[in-house]
């Protein structure tokens, strides 16, 4: 999105030993989001799925400033999982805002926060399994109820289908920069993007133990379009604006 040409902020999210190129995720969101959730007994990824979020005027008039510092900018947006927490209340202070969300799989997601030593040395595989439960749902339901403005992508089609989601990005958004495959190469690493071999076993043991997941993974598929590859296919959502908040692969 940034060699798009979408401004996403001015001061980002380092980089760390597990993802040594940024996360390009902009701080004054991802600390206002982090606060909110911590003033609320919450964390990132330990959010009770009955999870609401009702603003104070101080927290609202924060929100504002965010909005008011960035809206000189031709095309801005951020990323930030947080924000899957916070839907609504993003969607009511900017109308016009479109969203980009993209998805994997639970176990994908629960392995690649375990790699990150995101549980502090303590496993909780509940937890993460939880965190994603919450998260996409909370996604599945602004999809459903604002169509229009979300784009909804498996990272299969964006790491498989780079030209195709190039060109709906580019339509969609009107973008003046070019993208095409030879770009997404001098930024793709597919080595360190982890993949995990699905059998029909582990699925069938995850439906046992947690069938509401793959129920709302299934939900996010049929929210796609009908699929012209293996892979989940890129569902186009009709014209964005100048606005684009992007999920990371939560």
């Amino acid at each position: 999105m940034q060699r798009a040409g979408i401004h996403i902020g001015e001061k980002l999210l380092g980089a760390s030993p597990s993802n040594p190129r940024g996360y390009f995720e902009d701080l004054d969101f991802y600390e206002f989001h982090d606060r909110l959730l911590h003033e609320r007994g919450q964390t990132y990824l330990h959010v009770d799925r009955t999870f609401t979020f009702g603003p104070t005027a101080v927290e609202t008039e924060h929100a504002r400033d965010l909005i008011a510092a960035r809206v000189h900018r031709p095309i801005w947006g951020w990323k930030d999982p947080r924000t899957c927490l916070f839907l609504d209340f993003w969607s009511q202070l900017i109308p016009d805002a479109r969203f980009l969300f993209v998805y994997r799989h639970p176990i994908e997601v629960l392995l690649s926060l375990l790699r990150r030593g995101e549980f502090d040395g303590h496993p909780s595989f509940m937890a993460g399994l939880n965190a994603w439960h919450t998260y996409n749902s909370n996604i599945l339901k602004v999809c459903n109820r604002y169509p229009d403005r979300c784009l909804l992508v498996h990272i299969d089609a964006v790491t498989q289908q780079p030209g195709e989601f190039f060109r709906l990005i580019q339509d969609t958004l009107q973008l003046g920069s070019s993208l095409d495959s030879e770009t997404f190469d001098e930024f793709y690493h597919a080595t360190e993007l982890h993949k995990t071999p699905f059998t029909s076993g582990l699925n069938a043991t995850l439906a046992r133990l947690f069938p509401e997941l793959l129920d709302l993974y299934s939900q996010l598929n049929c929210m796609l379009s009908c699929a012209t590859t293996r892979f989940a296919p890129i569902r186009q959502s009709h014209r964005i604006s100048r606005r684009l908040h992007t999920s990371p692969k939560a």
